[in-house]
């Protein structure tokens, strides 16, 4: 069973309504994201340059946009430089969106997060980031 934290940015990700564009760097991402229900994406390496891809969304009428880049340390400075590109745009970029969902979920890559979401549904997380997911407070942190 998903916490609501995560229901609500996968609900968030998901909704058909929403007004804005989820940037991934690849594929498997947009494939991950389309197995949780997100249908509007749109991949990095299509483009020839980051900027190509701001300029080309800003013709499309995108207006606000969430960066799901990898958590690693190329992915962090690669959200950035998509981040400052889209904005000079005029795209507003979500930076609150990317940070609740890598908390939560505490993934490192965006292709992985519907295996994740997938072995929370079921229970099946061997112990691991059941603490950091909400579902048992952290013995240390709960000290009488």
């Amino acid at each position: 069973m998903l916490t609501p934290a995560a229901e609500r940015i996968l609900e968030a990700l998901s909704d058909p309504s929403s007004d804005f564009m989820v940037i991934v760097e690849g594929k498997k991402d947009v494939e991950a994201l389309q197995q949780l229900g997100v249908r509007r994406t749109d991949m990095l390496n299509k483009y020839p340059s980051i900027v190509d891809m701001a300029d080309a969304l800003a013709e499309r009428g995108v207006r606000r946009a969430v960066v799901l880049t990898d958590y690693d340390r190329a992915g962090r400075r690669l959200a950035v430089r998509i981040g400052l590109a889209l904005y000079s745009a005029g795209i507003r970029v979500d930076w609150q969106l990317r940070a609740e969902l890598r908390r939560v979920f505490r993934i490192t890559h965006i292709e992985t997060l519907h295996r994740t979401v997938e072995k929370i549904e079921r229970g099946d997380t061997h112990g691991k980031n059941i603490h950091r997911l909400g579902k048992i407070p952290h013995p240390c942190k709960h000290r009488g």
